[in-house]
């Protein structure tokens, strides 16, 4: 089965601490989408 994530918010507080969960954890995830506003646009994730 082939496994996706997507976090909304991504560069919001809660899509910060996401992004760490989702590194701390090794999950069987094949692919990851990041969405955030157009005003995040360029922004770091993390």
């Amino acid at each position: 089965m082939f496994k996706q994530v997507a976090v909304v918010g991504a560069t919001g507080a809660v899509g910060r601490i996401m992004l760490q969960l989702l590194a701390q954890r090794h999950l069987p995830v094949q692919k990851y989408k990041f969405v955030a506003s157009a005003r995040s646009a360029g922004k770091p994730l993390l």
